[in-house]
C-alpha cells in the first residue's frame, strides 16, 4: 500500500525543486494512520496509509530515496524516527537504511478551502483523458492551458481544435461560478482509476478526492476558453 500512495505523488516532488525542501515527502505519523504529502506550490497531493504507532511525529525525507527503499523492500517496513538527531532508520528483513530529515514545519502546506463548494461528476476521469489533446502547451495563454469545468459542459481548447462535453456537473450556473483547472492537475484527473471522485473548490482552488489519495491544486484564475471561434458555423 505505501508503495502504490509513493507511487502517485512520487511525481510532484521534483528533483530540482524550485524550493528545496519541495525535493522531499512530508510525512506526518498519528493514530495509527501515515500521511505522505508532496508537491510543487502548484499542486500537492497527499495519501493515507494504515500503519501501527504508539508514537506521533512529523518530518520531511527526500523523496527519491525513500521511493527506491520502498520499491526494493521485500517485508513489512519499520520506521524509527529520533526527533532530537533528525536521523530516520527504516528496516525490514535483514536490512537497514538510515536518513536524514528536514524540519517538517519548512515544508510548505496546501491551503485550507474556504466556503467550499462540493460536486461528484459521472465518469470525470474518461471525460478529462478525452479532453486533454486539444488543451494548449503554451503556459502563456493561460484561458486555453487547462480544461474549463461548467454547470453543463466540461470543455477545452487549444484555438484550432475544441472539444465540448456535455454534461450536468452540479457546479453553478455561470462562468464565474465554473472550475477552470490548470493543465497538470486534468492530467492527474485523467488518469484517475477511483469511480467515485469528489471535487471541493471555491473560486481560487480546489480539492480532488480519490480514495486514499487527495489532490489540492490551485485553479486558473482567468476567463474560460472562448470555443465560438473553433466551432464551424453553418
Amino acid at each position: 500500500k505505501l508503495d502504490k500512495v509513493i507511487k502517485r505523488i512520487l511525481s510532484l516532488a521534483k528533483v530540482k525543486a524550485a524550493l528545496p525542501i519541495l525535493s522531499n515527502f512530508h510525512i506526518s505519523v498519528q493514530e495509527n494512520e501515515m500521511f505522505l504529502t508532496a508537491g510543487n506550490l502548484e499542486i500537492w497531493g497527499v495519501g493515507r496509509v494504515e500503519c501501527e504507532s504508539k508514537d506521533k511525529f512529523k518530518f520531511c525525507v527526500d523523496a527519491q530515496k525513500l521511493a527506491a527503499i520502498v520499491s526494493n523492500s521485500y517485508d513489512a517496513l519499520k520506521f524509527a524516527y529520533d526527533d532530537k538527531t533528525h536521523k530516520l532508520v527504516i528496516t525490514y528483513g535483514h536490512s537497514t537504511h538510515r536518513l536524514s530529515t528536514e524540519i517538517e514545519e519548512d515544508f510548505p502546506q496546501p491551503a485550507e478551502i474556504e466556503d467550499p463548494k462540493t460536486v461528484k461528476i459521472p465518469d470525470i476521469a474518461k471525460i478529462f483523458k478525452r479532453s486533454m489533446h486539444v488543451v494548449d502547451k503554451d503556459q502563456l495563454r493561460r484561458s486555453m492551458f487547462g480544461v474549463f469545468i461548467g454547470d453543463k459542459s466540461i470543455r477545452a481548447t487549444d484555438g484550432f481544435r475544441a472539444i465540448v462535453n456535455h454534461v450536468e456537473t452540479g457546479v453553478e450556473a455561470g462562468l464565474e461560478n465554473g472550475i477552470f483547472v490548470p493543465k497538470e492537475t486534468a492530467n492527474i484527473i485523467a488518469g484517475l482509476t477511483e469511480p467515485d471522485i469528489e471535487f471541493v473548490y471555491n473560486k481560487y482552488d480546489m480539492k480532488i478526492v480519490a480514495g486514499d489519495i487527495t489532490y489540492h491544486s490551485k485553479l486558473i484564475d482567468d476567463n474560460p476558453p472562448n470555443i465560438e471561434g473553433v466551432i464551424p458555423k453553418e
